[in-house]
């Protein structure tokens, strides 16, 4: 978990969230928003997010997981990957798309 301290509006805050996040079609205010609240760890490519993962330990995880859906369905696969690592398992993992999509529920 991590601890950001930010001067704001006159007041030190902390944060204690980090995000990872993996897409390429996010709009660019999602990130900017982010950006200024939480440490975002951020990766274009399933195989670089994976990497990264797998390069952490237990107290370097990201809190939460964001997933950009895409249509040919990586996502989910990639999710039901890391779904398997005990590691992973019980990370917090929220899908994004740039519109709503029944398909995606």
């Amino acid at each position: 978990m991590s601890q950001i301290s930010k001067q704001r509006d006159g007041f030190n805050t902390v944060h204690h969230l980090s995000l990872a996040y993996m897409g390429i079609n996010s709009t660019n205010w999602l990130l900017a928003e982010l950006l200024n609240e939480f440490f975002v760890n951020k990766h274009h490519k399933i195989e670089d997010f994976q990497e990264y993962l797998d390069n952490q330990s237990i107290l370097t995880l990201p809190d939460v997981i964001l997933i950009e859906a895409d249509t040919e369905g990586e996502c989910f696969r990639f999710i039901q990957k890391i779904k398997k690592n005990i590691l992973y398992r019980e990370l917090i993992i929220v899908l994004i798309a740039p519109e709503k999509d029944k398909a995606l529920k």
